[in-house]
């Protein structure tokens, strides 16, 4: 009798896979849109060291490369989400996602999440233009003390 009570029992809801789980995540923080927001804040950082290759290299033919790379950062995403589930799994242990997948569901966890993908997109170009004003002139102005960096930068 006990085993047929036990029977008639509502089945528990399917628990998510450690996958799904992850791609939750990654789907909550907009994982897809960040690499594109990260990517066009990198864009005139990449055409500029394009120009600055060869002399050949005209604004024109910089756009085009950066064309090319954009079309192929939206090519690779699939691959990039299954290698960032794997590397989350790497990382994190079992308990430590379900933690965060159970916080992402939570109303203030999907709100957090959801404000993230904004203050990422908003840190970007801000980080681009801290580390342009205040490490690259660093680092130049180091290299450009450094002798045997000078004559090994040298044409």
């Amino acid at each position: 009798m006990a085993v047929l009570f036990v029977l008639a029992l509502p089945l528990p809801a399917t628990a998510q896979s450690l996958d799904e789980k992850v791609r939750y995540i990654l789907e909550i923080s907009d994982t897809e849109r960040v690499i594109d927001a990260a990517f066009e804040g990198f864009r005139p950082m990449m055409i500029n060291q394009l120009r600055k290759m060869s002399n050949k290299i005209t604004p024109e033919i910089a756009d085009h490369l950066a064309n090319i790379a954009a079309d192929e950062m939206q090519q690779v995403k699939p691959e990039f989400v299954t290698f960032a589930v794997d590397l989350y799994k790497k990382e994190w242990s079992e308990e430590e996602i379900g933690a965060l997948y159970d916080f992402y569901k939570s109303p203030i966890g999907a709100r957090i999440g959801r404000k993230m993908v904004k203050f990422t997109e908003i840190m970007l170009p801000q980080v681009q233009s801290f580390m342009t004003k205040h490490y690259v002139p660093r680092v130049q102005a180091r290299i450009s003390r450094d002798e045997r960096l000078r004559n090994a930068l040298s044409p």
